[in-house]
């Protein structure tokens, strides 16, 4: 796949749910990824049918809202609450970390 865009969200949000970019709505740095659209893509579908799904580093799928209170593990100010030890499933993958 080539994807040229001068952000890196928007073709990670494309390659992670098969959709273009106004189709996500992550058209620019600092866009939340919907997570329901994230789990109805790649990692959802493998997860799904019975794989063992990991992402593995930090998605960059919810920058802007990074400094308030998101609950997602990227948030700055509750990324704390996830400890070290945190492999919970996110964006539609099974296990992170």
């Amino acid at each position: 796949m080539h994807y040229t865009a001068p952000h890196v969200p928007r073709p990670r949000a494309s390659i992670l749910t098969g959709k273009h970019p106004y189709s996500h709505g992550v058209r620019d740095n600092g866009r939340d990824l919907d997570e329901a659209l994230a789990g109805d893509g790649l990692g959802g579908v493998f997860s799904k049918a019975g794989y063992d799904t990991r992402f593995i580093g930090k998605a960059h799928l919810s920058s802007q809202q990074t400094f308030e209170p998101t609950g997602r593990p990227e948030c700055y100010k509750r990324a704390g609450e996830f400890g070290p030890d945190w492999r919970g499933a996110y964006i539609g993958f099974r296990i992170c970390g």
